[in-house]
């Protein structure tokens, strides 16, 4: 183990380890020396010499590739993770209900204006828009997800007005309205005060299924001029999860010019949610993903260009840092864990990195993302739930070259999230800076002798 006053290090050296380029295959020998040659005059090189530094070096010169693990409290400072994150337009809703979980979740769902007129075939050439036509019904469409996990084989679905404005973008359990500038809670949690619209058995397998509408209650969820239109979808069969992929509001027209027909008109979403229950997030884990979304933050401790090094020569006291060294590869390394009280990934969850730009005018979880430093593929376990290796691995090279060499672009900042946020339902619990198998950052860099250096 090597010490400073400011960072921890744990030096790790694997001897043998082959690494092919070209169509030759060499040993890379980690703290060890190399000795490499250079080419000979006006020869062609074909292959570049694993260890080498990206720099020309003459015969002679001394390189050494070293793999270098810090612990958390070695390069972060502080951590956390923060909610509400979702894409409206690609967003799924989770039905669930599990009263010994204390989880509960139900759809908020709004949809776009009736249509002015609707195009009525009075016979079979001719087409006419009938601006008069009566409404008087419709039916609700709910389209499930049948690959998503759903227990127990049926579960009832019941369909609710919701009475009270809310806010798509922001609506959460507890509030209806809840930005960075307002809060405004509802009556009562979880859609506040409502009127029951219609219930059905969903059963296993079955991809859609129609809730009736009187045409009150289809006028009103088509009246964006109302700020309380809104269908609240919820499970009454404990131990019930489904993903909700899609909904359709059909309206039942009675044209003018034939009124003993009846015409249906779809009207899509305009905006939706999901009302979660939220447990206090535990104090041992970040969380990443759900719907609405999680991040997790890393902020990374100043200095970590002064990291001491190992020198090209064993046994040698050179005085090289970070910042002399080329990083051939960082990877950040989490350890993930089930969070309870939280639906878990139940399919493969892609994980983002993304350096983050915080704006002292807004609030953390407000602040814009710039580029990607690192993404990777989550797999999870259907049948024990959770997640199925707990190590994850984010490769974050690039940013961390930026880090040390203190580029304004890169800051110090790094948000951890699903690639969609909002998409799949299943949260992802990873240990924080606090615990011992908080984050990990694995750098594997190589250093030469500067004296061999043109």
């Amino acid at each position: 183990m090597v010490r400073s006053p400011r960072h921890r290090a744990d030096l790790a050296v694997e001897h043998g380890r082959t690494r092919r380029t070209g169509s030759g295959a060499y040993p890379l020998l980690r703290g060890a020396v190399v000795l490499l040659t250079a080419c000979a005059p006006l020869a062609g090189c074909t292959d570049e010499d694993v260890t080498g530094t990206g720099r020309e070096l003459v015969a002679g010169g001394v390189v050494r590739t070293s793999e270098i693990v810090l612990s958390a409290d070695a390069f972060l400072v502080a951590d956390t993770s923060l909610g509400g994150f979702s894409d409206l337009n690609t967003a799924v809703t989770l039905l669930a209900l599990d009263v010994g979980a204390g989880l509960e979740a139900r759809g908020a769902l709004r949809f776009g204006a009736a249509p002015i007129s609707i195009d009525v075939a009075t016979d079979s050439t001719t087409i006419v828009q009938d601006t008069l036509a009566t409404l008087v019904g419709g039916r609700l469409q709910l389209v499930i997800d049948t690959l998503a996990p759903a227990s127990p084989d049926s579960v009832r679905l019941l369909v609710e007005a919701i009475q009270e404005a809310w806010d798509p973008a922001t609506a959460t359990w507890e509030n209806r309205v809840d930005s960075a500038f307002s809060t405004v809670p509802w009556s009562s949690p979880g859609g506040g005060a409502r009127v029951p619209v219609d219930s059905v058995v969903w059963t296993q397998g079955t991809d859609s299924i129609s809730f009736t509408v009187d045409s009150a209650t289809a006028a009103a969820w088509t009246d964006v001029s109302e700020p309380g239109r809104g269908t609240l979808v919820s499970a009454a069969t404990d131990g019930a999860q489904l993903e909700l992929n899609t909904a359709i509001l059909w309206l039942s027209y009675r044209p003018s010019v034939l009124p003993d027909t009846v015409i249906e008109v779809g009207v899509n979403l305009n905006a939706r949610t999901t009302l979660l229950t939220e447990p206090a997030p535990p104090a041992d884990l970040l969380l990443i993903g759900g719907a609405p979304a999680r991040r997790a933050f890393l902020r990374f401790a100043p200095g970590l260009d002064t990291l001491p090094v190992p020198c090209p020569e064993a046994g040698v006291d050179c005085g090289l840092t970070l910042a002399d060294a080329d990083l051939t590869f960082v990877s950040l390394e989490l350890t993930a864990a089930p969070a309870p009280g939280l639906p878990v990934i139940v399919r493969p969850a892609s994980l983002t990195a993304r350096a983050v730009t915080p704006d002292p005018r807004f609030p953390l979880e407000r602040a814009p993302l710039r580029f990607t430093a690192g993404s990777t593929v989550v797999e999870a376990d259907t049948l024990a739930g959770g997640v199925l290796d707990p190590s994850i691995a984010l490769d974050v090279t690039a940013f961390t070259r930026g880090l040390v060499e203190g580029s304004e672009e890169v800051g110090d900042l790094l948000a951890i999230a699903t690639l969609s946020e909002g998409f799949r339902f299943g949260t992802i619990g990873v240990r924080p800076l606090a615990h011992p198998d908080g984050p990990r950052l694995r750098l594997v860099i190589t250093v030469a002798s500067p004296q061999e250096i043109r």
